[in-house]
């Protein structure tokens, strides 16, 4: 179905059919722009539609009874009449309790709940207001919920309240059953939490599933009448989604702004499976008198499925399952005996080739000569009644060679060595500042390798400034330089008969360049 509207730009990326005055009526928006028409799906279109405003941006529009809401960014709680106009609600509300005269509120950095009848507030926790995502709420009822998930998630404190608020903050998801009832933190959360949904099974809500700003939703189940709060990991991260479940059967269909992906896994594992990955894109899914779920996509289209048909494509393929039994594992200690020896075995045999490889490759080093240009950190330290000369070669050494530092002094040569681990080297050589010359000389001469027949691979002055290299590769044959210095008493001669223009000089310094480019 086609949402047609006098404003063709407006592509509405949000929706809720809601109860409003005893008819079924769909909103739909983006930003503050919405528009409104009797929900009845069908092949065509809507009739065209005005493109309503809202007192500020929309995030999200719920209902009460017959009563609807508007909830804006950042503050702004609105009630919409019949002929579409608001009354504002609370100017500082962010969220709506579990009645409609609820609200929540930021106060002294703390999220508060406004009771309006009763004209009353309660602290709930502190709020960190510049955080991006808010709140979360999400309203659950006794009535449609099923008892054991429901008597599990509101505890044994609560059980004479038939509604329960969840919400989320950051990384923490909250219990609320009323004004007299505590708050409660009920998970922590690896990430942000930035959505709640009701997980649907037969016209009752049997799970919560959280976004979050990772590539993972959390699905709260109920297992062995105990909740349970699973991971699931995603091939992307979540933009819009739906979740529904089939007895032991977990069926999740999620956007990430691209593609859609129609995913299943077994509550009892862990691993989910993506069945079908379309090139679509949907801003949102709901469900609608738990027995539809409701599409919008990017073409302002909305498409209706229903969930028994949904369940059938994706149940009923699902391989039989074998069941487990004990005479299956017997002998089983042994064969896992069995691989833990040829895992060792293996583990070893691993070391040692990953040994001869690193051996291999210091002898390489050698055959083919090479120097690093890189010059370790030096400094002179006294420790106690000695003075130490030490050089610090991080970690630009191979491991287990030899580094072996020299130093000339008077005639004299001293020299320190030190093995290469996988830490910073720091080779440190004991001097004497009385003794020392202004001409003294240092070189890092590296060992490759040894071997066992007292053959060793020594590479001389092994590292090299790269200061000097680079300054070397700036020096300039003599012809060069005769050729530099003729194009300069050119320009001397410029300057002294006043004779520079934009085209002489950049006729020099192409000459220049193209002179000194030349091999």
């Amino acid at each position: 179905m086609l949402i047609k509207t006098d404003n063709s730009d407006f592509v509405p990326q949000e929706f809720a059919i809601l109860n409003f005055y005893g008819e079924t009526v769909c909103f739909a928006w983006k930003g503050e722009e919405f528009v409104v028409f009797l929900y009845e799906y069908n092949d065509s279109s809507t009739p065209e539609l005005n493109v309503l405003r809202a007192p500020s941006n929309i995030r999200d529009i719920r209902s009460y009874g017959e009563r609807v809401f508007f909830l804006c960014h950042k503050t702004g709680i609105y009630k919409f009449n019949k002929n579409s106009e608001f009354s504002c609600v609370s100017k500082s509300g962010i969220e709506m309790g579990i009645n409609f005269y609820e609200v929540f509120t930021i106060q002294d950095g703390y999220l508060c709940l406004d009771d309006k009848k009763q004209k009353t507030s309660k602290q709930l926790f502190t709020f960190k207001i510049n955080i991006t995502n808010g709140i979360e709420v999400l309203l659950i009822n006794s009535d449609s919920t099923d008892e054991s998930f429901y008597r599990n998630l509101i505890g044994n404190k609560c059980n004479n309240f038939n509604s329960l608020c969840l919400i989320s903050h950051e990384n923490k998801l909250y219990k609320l059953a009323g004004q007299n009832s505590t708050i409660q933190v009920m998970y922590y959360c690896d990430g942000l939490i930035t959505g709640m949904k009701l997980v649907n099974n037969n016209s009752k809500n049997v799970g919560v599933i959280l976004k979050t700003d990772g590539n993972y939703v959390i699905f709260i189940n109920i297992r062995n009448n105990k909740l349970q709060y699973d991971k699931i990991l995603l091939s992307s991260t979540v933009q819009s989604y739906y979740a529904v479940t089939d007895g032991p059967i977990f069926l999740l269909i999620y956007c990430d702004g691209e593609k859609t992906y129609y995913c299943r896994k077994l509550l009892t594992s862990y691993s989910i499976e993506d069945v079908r990955i379309e090139n679509k894109h949907f801003y949102s899914f709901k469900l609608y008198k738990s027995v539809y779920v409701i599409f919008l996509n990017d073409q302002k289209e909305i498409f209706q499925l229903d969930i028994k048909k949904f369940k059938q494509d994706y149940v009923e393929s699902i391989t039989n399952f074998v069941p487990l039994e004990q005479n299956m594992l017997h002998g089983l200690d042994r064969i896992m005996a069995e691989i833990f020896s040829k895992t060792l075995q293996l583990q070893k045999l691993k070391e040692q080739v990953l040994e001869k490889e690193e051996q291999l490759k210091r002898i390489n080093i050698f055959i083919s000569k090479q120097n690093i240009k890189f010059c370790p950190d030096e400094k002179v330290v006294r420790m106690s009644e000695h003075t130490f000369l030490v050089s610090n070669f991080k970690k630009s050494l191979p491991k287990n060679s030899l580094i072996v530092k020299q130093l000339k002094n008077r005639g004299k040569t001293m020299f320190a060595v030190k093995i290469v681990n996988d830490f910073n080297t720091i080779v440190e050589m004991p001097v004497q500042i009385p003794n020392l010359s202004s001409k003294i000389r240092t070189s890092n001469d590296l060992i490759s390798y040894q071997s066992d027949g007292g053959i060793w691979c020594l590479i001389r002055n092994y590292t090299r400034d790269p200061v000097l290299s680079k300054s070397a590769k700036f020096h300039l044959s003599s012809e060069k330089t005769n050729f530099v210095k003729h194009k300069l008493v050119v320009l001397r001669e410029m300057m002294k008969d006043n004779k520079i223009t934009m085209e002489a000089l950049s006729k020099l310094k192409n000459e220049l360049r193209e002179q000194i480019s030349m091999s």
